[in-house]
């Protein structure tokens, strides 16, 4: 991907079909500068789990796609922009990594210093923050399969099917 190869940090967009209110969103901004065979936005907004007629809003104005959570990015340009927003995170991860137990092919992280770690989402940490996110739009029939509505989607429904709904 030629916008992680360029230092950019990669998100995936889902391409909404409905709205949605069990997933995030994120709102894309102007095209990414570049000549790429991929189409990028850059990120402008991410958007905690709307309401059903912001939801409705959000599909409406074909400038949303659902948060999938996946991330492409080089390693390197990630910690740098780590370093930047969670030290914290940071450091932590290199005092697990400094006394790693080799096990064949297996690292194992000192215990004590994993878990010392705050506990934060990349989103969180550092994809809201930077100025070099962009959005690729994807759409592959995807599903998180986060709510009940996307898990009946995906099952086979028997004819005789007994389902409940809230109430």
């Amino acid at each position: 991907m030629p916008y992680a190869e360029a230092g950019k940090l990669v998100t995936f967009g889902i391409v909404p079909d409905l709205p949605e209110t069990g997933y995030g969103y994120i709102r894309r901004g102007e095209v990414s500068a570049g000549e790429q065979d991929t189409v990028a936005f850059e990120v402008a907004q991410f958007v905690e789990k709307p309401n059903l007629e912001t939801a409705q809003a959000y599909v409406a104005s074909g400038e949303y796609y659902w948060n999938s959570g996946m991330f492409l990015f080089r390693a390197g340009r990630y910690l740098e922009e780590l370093k930047k927003y969670r030290p914290d995170i940071l450091d932590a991860c290199e005092k697990a990594m400094s006394a790693v137990d080799p096990d064949l092919d297996f690292i194992r992280v000192d215990e004590e210093a994993f878990l010392a770690c705050p506990e934060e989402s990349v989103d969180y940490a550092v994809m809201e923050r930077t100025a070099d996110a962009v959005v690729v739009p994807m759409d592959a029939g995807w599903s998180d399969v986060g709510s009940w509505s996307s898990l009946w989607k995906l099952a086979p429904t028997p004819p005789r099917a007994t389902f409940a709904t809230e109430m």
